[in-house]
């Protein structure tokens, strides 16, 4: 449903607007948002079994996921209502969209109870709420001899766990590499809570010297990690997770511009997120006591206290500190902190294209209606305080659920092209 304002007797008489006109829709879509075959069970090959006293591996199969027949497509409700403007004879120009979705028998993995032999199902479970506006304006500042376009665009997402049907929360686990298993669940689905929570422990630091009495009250020795004591219990433990991090940003943004000169053309797109954090996954296994960061130079030890990596302490230190403290901290703290949580916002120079079209008299001698040659760059400048290779990458594609991890993530490649547009 639209409304051109524009055209109407009283708008025309103020001599001010181009186009003028409101929008508003609603309508329900679907979405099966996972891969075929996802309802029926599957069977793969090579298992370990027992066979007259010994473990045989790739012997027989086994069910490796089971079915699920009652698999559903998710629903989206939408209400959208919007409006475009239009002045100075269409030199400037304004679209606002605000919008409302609520998304139900969302298609999500599922953990099943261990003794079931399967970890985790496909299923329909729980709605999300998204809330946004969107913004964009586009202008011709000069139009001649010399012509610029530019555009600017502004989205701001949120988007709220309004039921995860039976669970509270849903948490989604990293995987591992090699002898530095950094496998470690921080991501969940929080019912109530915004999407892309990661919850997990306050990293204060690293336990000083001075600190010892107060680090052996948890168990700890002076170059430790330190964690937050959230309920000021005295102990480490579930009770102390919070959030420390959402992989959602705040707004993304884009610009782009395009300038002409005689026959030269000129193309830049900067584009950016800002206000969302990324859980670096592979600073767990290259900080870690045995991995291979420059940054483990930098740990703490007597002479350098004031490093916020935590020394390599060896157990017989450890036995040797006669440490009366029965309180255990949780072997996953290490890898649930937001010592790994950084601000993944960046702003960064996508393409820049440079162009010459030949002059038509010379094009037509070589019998050609036109022709172009042009030189363009791809991801040319990234600014940035994210410290891994890309902060515009994610491991998990596959789970909207678990944006925002980077797990060795190959980064976006720097691309240069040359090349030529003919036309006959």
């Amino acid at each position: 449903m639209a409304w051109r304002a524009s055209e109407e007797g009283f708008v025309k008489d103020l001599n001010l607007f181009s186009d003028l006109k409101f929008r508003a829709s609603y309508g329900i879509t679907g979405n099966q948002a996972i891969n075929p075959y996802q309802t029926l069970a599957h069977i793969n090959s090579g298992y370990s079994y027992p066979y007259f006293g010994t473990e045989v591996t790739d012997l027989g199969f086994y069910i490796s996921s089971i079915a699920n027949p009652r698999l559903r497509w998710e629903q989206t409700a939408q209400t959208d209502v919007g409006m475009d403007l239009s002045v100075w004879k269409g030199r400037l120009n304004f679209t606002f969209d605000y919008y409302n979705k609520l998304t139900t028998d969302l298609l999500i993995s599922r953990d099943l109870p261990t003794y079931s032999g399967i970890a985790s199902t496909i299923d329909n479970v729980g709605s999300i709420r998204n809330r946004g506006v969107e913004f964009s304006i586009s202008a011709d500042p000069y139009v001649g001899k010399i012509s610029w376009n530019t555009s600017l665009n502004i989205s701001a997402n949120r988007i709220k766990v309004i039921d995860l049907g039976e669970a509270d929360r849903i948490g989604f686990a990293s995987g591992g590499s090699g002898g530095q298993s950094v496998n470690s669940t921080f991501m969940y689905l929080v019912k109530g809570q915004p999407y892309g929570q990661m919850l997990g422990y306050g990293y204060l630091g690293v336990w000083k010297e001075k600190e010892t009495t107060e680090a052996a009250a948890f168990g700890q020795l002076p170059g430790d990690p330190r964690y937050e004591d959230v309920n000021g219990d005295g102990v480490i433990n579930s009770l102390d997770e919070k959030v420390i991090g959402n992989s959602m940003p705040k707004f993304i943004f884009g610009w782009s511009n395009r300038i002409t000169y005689s026959n030269f053309d000129l193309t830049l797109l900067i584009q950016g997120t800002q206000g969302n954090d990324i859980f670096n996954i592979s600073r767990i296994a290259l900080e870690s006591a045995g991995g291979t960061s420059a940054n483990l130079l930098n740990r703490w030890s007597p002479e350098n206290q004031n490093s916020s990596i935590p020394a390599i302490i060896d157990q017989r230190t450890r036995e040797n500190a006669a440490l009366t403290s029965k309180v255990k901290i949780p072997a996953s703290a290490a890898n649930r902190t937001s010592r790994w949580v950084e601000d993944g916002s960046y702003l960064r120079l996508k393409n820049v294209t440079v162009g010459y079209n030949l002059p038509a008299a010379m094009v037509k001698r070589i019998h050609l209606s036109s022709l172009r040659v042009y030189a363009s760059g791809t991801n040319l400048l990234t600014i940035t305080k994210y410290t891994g290779s890309d902060p515009e990458v994610s491991s998990y594609t596959g789970n909207d659920a678990q944006l925002g991890s980077d797990f060795n993530s190959y980064p976006q490649s720097r691309i240069f092209n040359i090349g030529l547009n003919v036309s006959f």
